[in-house]
């Protein structure tokens, strides 16, 4: 450390580094108004830990202030009463609050950086690899921005590594208007924990309104790599969901917390307009009854929408899977929409919509417009007993050598362009438009036009002898 008394200016090897010699040169152990070290108004810091580290910056000295230690922003030297050296910056990185990236617990660096830059605020990461022994807590904020580096172009990306069994690598629990761009979670192989990313209402209020923006999710979680209770409103630009292994699905959403593993903290309400704009929804898991995307659905859940969405599963149930009446005991009637998406992957099922209880339920308005699925071992769409689809939009495009047979209990009105099929069996059909490539199999048939694909109308109920 020199000073220099005529330019006022102190320059200061590290803000917090150990041993002997650094701990003599760190920010913590210099005054600004010290007048035995020289009276200096500015401090020029060459890192955080050791000088190079990215921590380091310029800060300078309020005399008057009484404000308290942030780590990062507001540095506290050692028994002074008045005075902190504030830090001069146009953006805040986690590594002005400590943050190794060594594979040493960086959580507390970045939660205390997340309380500073607070409501509003914009913190970055860089392109490095964090590491988080406790959950990062964002939560019950307004408007803040978490942002990384790209991990495209040979860079590594800006990565935060889960190697903890609590709730979630990042929460954003209680929080609005949140946005989080070009960071990656992963869940650790030994430490996992519940779920990457955890978004909910910590009370009856709303939450959610966020933005995500090329996020990541992968490694081994013990729930699912994302977990949803209640947050709405948000869009998920170019996101991949891709957990290793997740026992019950790569992106979980529903309108309460119970259904499946509890998390804990989170209160159930609506649970509307989740929008996936391409990006991929998949998971690893082969563990029974696993999908990649799990809606639970009751009767505020709706206008979610997955726009060119690809989805995969290593094995378990379904691509997606649909689970109806299980939250709250009621049908589910606003809109869910999948838009020209497609799965690959050794799900048992393309698509699975199931009843709980055995119960019959309604699910009204869903599309399913350009919908494909490359390798379902057992079924392209398969509707349980009591799923009871209203005036649906589903279409499935040609695709030999690969079809699997469909399964519907009950459709009421709407449209059916079956292309991808082996096989078409429905319970009930009542006032619908079918098209299909196969002869289908009816047990109970009103109303309805049904064509093949030459454009040829059959006559319903009557068997179809004439079908090519």
């Amino acid at each position: 450390m020199m000073a220099n008394k005529k330019t006022e200016v102190l320059w200061v090897e590290t803000i917090k580094g150990v041993g002997a010699r650094a701990a003599r040169k760190n920010l913590y152990h210099i005054k600004g108004s010290d007048t035995s070290r020289g009276s200096s108004p500015v401090a020029i810091v060459g890192g955080y830990w050791v000088r190079g580290d990215d921590g380091g910056g310029v800060f300078c000295w309020d005399t008057s202030s009484h404000t308290g230690d942030n780590g990062g922003t507001i540095i506290v030297p050692i028994g002074s009463t008045t005075g902190r050296w504030k830090r001069i910056y146009d953006e805040l990185y986690v590594d002005h609050f400590g943050t190794k990236a060594d594979g040493s617990d960086d959580s507390g660096a970045i939660n205390r950086a997340i309380t500073a830059v607070g409501n509003g605020g914009k913190l970055g990461f860089r392109d490095k690899a964090y590491t988080a022994q406790s959950p990062i807590l964002a939560e019950n904020l307004r408007g803040i921005t978490l942002i990384g580096a790209s991990g495209q172009y040979g860079f590594n990306g800006s990565r935060i590594i889960g190697s903890h069994t609590g709730k979630a690598i990042l929460s954003l629990v209680g929080t609005l208007f949140a946005s989080v761009e070009n960071i990656i979670l992963e869940g650790d192989t030994a430490n996992r924990p519940k779920t990457g990313l955890l978004l909910g209402r910590s009370t009856a209020a709303s939450a959610g309104d966020h933005v995500f923006i090329n996020l990541k999710v992968q490694g081994f979680y013990s729930i699912a790599g994302v977990y949803n209770v209640a947050s709405e409103g948000n869009d998920w630009y170019g996101c991949v969901i891709q957990p290793n292994a997740a026992p019950f699905a790569g992106m979980y959403m529903s309108q309460a917390d119970w259904p499946i593993g509890v998390i804990g903290g989170l209160v159930g309400s609506s649970m509307e307009q989740n929008n996936f704009y391409g990006g991929e929804i998949g998971n690893g898991d082969t563990t029974p009854g696993s999908a990649g995307l799990f809606l639970d659905c009751g009767g505020s859940t709706g206008h979610h929408h997955f726009y060119s969405t690809f989805f995969t599963e290593g094995g378990g149930d379904s691509f997606i899977f649909i689970r109806l009446g299980l939250v709250d005991g009621l049908d589910t009637t606003f809109p869910i929409g999948f838009h020209d998406c497609f799965g690959e992957g050794n799900a048992t099922n393309g698509l699975h919509l199931s009843a709980s209880n055995n119960t019959s339920w309604r699910l009204a308005g869903f599309t399913a417009r350009n919908l494909r699925f490359q390798s379902p071992l057992t079924n392209n769409i398969l509707c349980d007993d009591g799923v009871y689809l209203v005036a649906p939009e589903i279409s499935t495009p040609w695709m030999a050598p690969a079809n699997k047979p469909s399964t519907f209990s009950r459709v009421d009105g709407g449209s059916l362009s079956l292309l991808a099929e082996s096989a078409i069996t429905i319970n009930q059909l009542r006032g619908s438009s079918l098209t299909t490539n196969v002869k289908p199999t009816i047990t109970t048939s009103i109303g309805n036009v049904i064509r093949d694909l030459e454009g040829s109308v059959y006559s319903i109920p009557q068997p179809l002898t004439s079908w090519p």
